[in-house]
């Protein structure tokens, strides 16, 4: 075995040699590789799933938010029902600050009050509205008797312009004028007309008017011509019914 023939040692160094040059290019050839790709590092593992499913996340807490004052509301009143006397005030004091009051008056079986609504002191506004009050009546009950007087004068005088008057139906020898005036002993005026000497009366004051109307001269020539020739109608219609 130890005699080798020529060609089996020669073989056996080409494979020797191929073997020898074959390792620095498989190195090569690996470690660019490497550079060109390197290797994807390790991904973290997961968090382990909670133990029970249903356990609610811990949601960190609200900071909490410094007390802020509230700004003071306004008080509704309350509302006036039917047959309510609802009285609201507003004066400015000394400082200029509006201030008002509002009194809601409902009476009772006696007339006590039983709701007064109000921030000023009750005693004060007790007696500012007895006094109101009492000047209310004073002034009413002046009021009344100005007006009873002023009636009773208006009455008077209208007593004593308007005259009274009477007709007659009839008309006798006792009396013997168409009307006939006389005043009472309370100064009224009382006119006595007979009835059937109204016609008359009637013409008799259309006459009177139309001679006052031709004697003035103040009134233009055309607008008199006019009045007299309505008058004489007047005047005409009038004689026809007395026959």
């Amino acid at each position: 075995m130890s005699d080798l023939s020529p060609r089996r040692r020669l073989a056996g160094r080409a494979l020797l040699g191929a073997g020898l040059l074959a390792l620095p290019l498989t190195a090569s050839i690996s470690y660019a590789a490497g550079e060109i790709a390197p290797d994807a590092p390790e991904l973290p593992a997961p968090p382990a799933p909670p133990s029970d499913p249903a356990a609610k996340i811990e949601v960190p807490e609200t900071p909490e938010v410094p007390d802020i004052a509230a700004a003071p509301q306004p008080v509704e009143p309350k509302a006036a029902t039917a047959g309510d006397n609802v009285t609201e005030h507003v004066w400015r004091d000394s400082d200029g600050n509006e201030k008002s009051v509002r009194m809601v008056f409902r009476a009772a079986p006696k007339g006590e009050v039983l709701s007064l609504d109000h921030q000023a002191d009750r005693e004060e506004v007790a007696a500012t509205l007895a006094e109101m009050l009492a000047r209310h009546d004073l002034l009413r009950a002046e009021l009344d008797q100005r007006t009873l007087r002023w009636l009773a004068e208006a009455e008077a005088a209208y007593k004593a312009g308007t005259p009274h008057v009477m007709v007659l139906k009839g008309c006798t020898s006792a009396f013997p004028a168409k009307a006939q005036a006389f005043t009472g002993e309370d100064g009224r005026q009382t006119i006595m007309i007979c009835q059937p000497r109204i016609p008359t009366t009637a013409r008799l004051g259309l006459e009177q008017a139309r001679a006052e109307i031709a004697a003035d001269k103040d009134i233009p020539e055309e607008t008199r011509q006019q009045l007299l020739e309505t008058l004489d109608r007047q005047i005409a219609r009038r004689k026809e019914r007395e026959g």
